[in-house]
């Protein structure tokens, strides 16, 4: 998750006091020390990544009336929380970083956040992807709204992710039917998955395994349209090299 600039380091013998202060007050009290001190020891321990200390402190100055970087405090608390796989509670931070501040130049990093936290929360491929779904909904929006900033660029990889974890669900959907000799349904799938995302990366694979069903039907004229295109369009893949040395599914 990309920091921003305003997630500086308190270092040096300021930063030391702090420490030494958070020693004496027993680690979480905060009793008799002003929200923008307490703020910087979150800081800190996020350096540290120590997510509990800093959770807790960043809470802390929340819950402080008048507090001016209460937009910070909330967008460093959604990011320990994502450090610490709390990715529903880090995606409603983010999300309340959004609702309270929109206008806030960290906005867009809130943005990534939900999108992040999204993705974070997509399952195994074997399971169901919904999650999946949604997040690559979500980072495609970001990566659009933010195009040509590095904000953009890191929604746009995750959204990539996604969209390839999406296709492999239905190449696995696909090989299961295929390995039950349900033929005609592993090529549903395939066809599917050429037809809905045709820039992943199981494009080539779903050709080689439609080549392979294809012969086994006896659909020879598919089996030469799929062979032709499989060569053809991914030659440099390792289904087209498996293919052409006589592999086998």
């Amino acid at each position: 998750m990309r920091i921003h600039p305003i997630t500086r380091l308190f270092t040096g013998a300021a930063g030391l006091l702090l420490l030494l202060l958070w020693g004496c007050g027993g680690g979480g009290s905060f009793r008799g020390m002003v929200a923008v001190d307490v703020y910087e020891i979150g800081l800190l321990a996020m350096a540290e990544e120590d997510w509990g200390k800093a959770e807790r402190a960043f809470e802390a100055v929340l819950r402080t009336t008048g507090f001016v970087r209460g937009a910070e405090a909330r967008l460093n608390l959604g990011r320990v929380l994502f450090a610490k796989k709390d990715f529903i509670l880090a995606r409603a931070e983010f999300q309340r970083v959004l609702d309270r501040y929109t206008a806030d130049t960290i906005a867009p990093y809130a943005s990534l956040g939900i999108c992040e936290s999204l993705a974070a929360e997509s399952p195994r491929v074997e399971r169901d992807q919904t999650s999946t779904a949604q997040a690559e909904v979500i980072c495609e929006q970001v990566a659009r709204d933010y195009a040509g900033t590095l904000i953009g660029l890191d929604a746009e990889g995750v959204r990539r992710k996604m969209y390839d974890k999406l296709a492999e669900k239905d190449y696995s959907r696909g090989r299961y039917y295929q390995r039950r000799n349900f033929l005609n349904s592993a090529i549903q799938y395939y066809e599917a998955l050429i037809a809905d995302r045709p820039q992943s990366k199981w494009v080539p694979w779903a050709l080689y395994q439609l080549v392979a069903s294809s012969v086994k039907l006896g659909y020879d004229d598919d089996a030469d349209e799929f062979r032709e295109r499989l060569i053809g369009e991914f030659a440099d893949s390792e289904p087209a090299k498996l293919l052409a040395r006589g592999g086998k599914s």
